[in-house]
């Protein structure tokens, strides 16, 4: 037989076939589709939660240094100079980007003396620097600051920007001075959350928000320490609703205090996406089945968007026999009838 012979014998594919073979890769990669979606997704929420409790632990490390959890707020500037705020991620810088094992419970954070590569930033704006060249501080973009679900606008081609995805529990709102019972009394008591603020006046006097207060009270493992937010600010803001999350004493749907209202879990998620309005400073994610937070323990969760909202309530406050209105030296209202009328 000739080669030519054997050639002319050989079939190719038919367009029946080819057919065919396009129809099983389209079929198997709409299998493949829902499955590689979820995978992504999964993955995010993964990371979010590894920068969650690698922020957990840097709190941890502060505490153990100074031996109290730092204000909300901060001043980088000395105290001879004019004041320049930031938020809580201030003094954390050094202790973030750093790997931590969430399990670890024989980690003892004073044996620990690893600076991370934020450290830098630390220095450069803090009391040596100028006012001026302070304001450089604003474009520092920190990416263990930022859920995946959550990145900065225009990121790669815009100017970099100081973006902050989680938050921290800061009780309930601040009371202006002029809205207190008395100069005397505290914007917010350590009862009714975690970070204070700490420059306020008043606040200086109370005794310092530490982790074993907290867990000698309603226990670390009972007290939301961090959370996400999809329209926090940035983390060089110093607003009490841009670098925080807070909870409410009355809650009637759309949720009122001290006349300013706040939304529930999850809604209308990033509308106000890095602007930091009062409103919208709860915890909300892009993650589907809820939002992720970390408790003082450094137990992270994810807190079902559904859930009842006094349970939210007890989780948010920190010594419940402790409660008072900010501001105030009257208690809160009974919270087993959270809602109705607005304090």
């Amino acid at each position: 037989m000739t080669a030519r012979a054997v050639y002319q014998g050989r079939r190719g594919i038919t367009r029946v076939e080819l057919l065919i073979l396009l129809l099983i890769l389209v079929l198997g990669l709409g299998f493949l589709a829902p499955w590689i979606v979820q995978s992504r997704s999964r993955s995010r929420l993964r990371v979010c939660e590894q920068r969650q409790v690698a922020i957990y632990f840097a709190f941890r490390r502060q505490h153990a240094l100074t031996g109290q959890l730092p204000s909300y707020r901060v001043n980088c500037a000395g105290p001879e100079e004019e004041p320049f705020y930031a938020s809580w991620v201030f003094p954390l810088l050094p202790f973030l980007a750093l790997p931590y094992t969430a399990r670890d419970t024989g980690y003892d954070p004073l044996d620990d003396d690893r600076r991370g590569p934020w450290a830098e930033l630390q220095e450069r704006f803090g009391p040596q620097a100028t006012g001026i060249d302070r304001e450089e501080i604003r474009r520092q973009y920190i990416p263990q600051l930022t859920c995946t679900n959550d990145p900065p606008p225009d990121l790669e081609s815009g100017p970099k920007r100081s973006w902050l995805s989680f938050v921290v529990n800061t009780g309930l709102p601040d009371r202006r001075l002029g809205q207190r019972q008395g100069p005397q009394l505290p914007a917010d008591w350590p009862a009714n959350g975690v970070l204070l603020d700490e420059l306020d006046p008043a606040s200086r006097q109370l005794p310092p928000v530490t982790l074993a207060a907290i867990d000698a009270a309603d226990g670390l493992d009972h007290t939301l320490l961090l959370s996400e937010n999809m329209d926090s600010g940035d983390w060089t803001d110093d607003a009490e609703q841009r670098v925080g999350f807070i909870w409410v004493a009355r809650h009637n749907d759309a949720a009122a205090d001290w006349g300013k209202p706040l939304l529930r879990f999850d809604q209308q998620v990033g509308d106000r996406q890095g602007q930091g309005v009062r409103a919208y400073a709860r915890p909300s994610s892009r993650h589907p089945g809820g939002v992720i937070a970390v408790h003082a323990s450094g137990r992270s969760t994810l807190l079902d968007p559904n859930i009842d909202y006094r349970v939210y309530c007890y989780l948010m406050t920190s010594d419940d026999s402790q409660l008072q209105q900010p501001g105030s030296l009257d208690p809160l209202p009974d919270r087993s009838s959270v809602s109705g009328d607005q304090p």
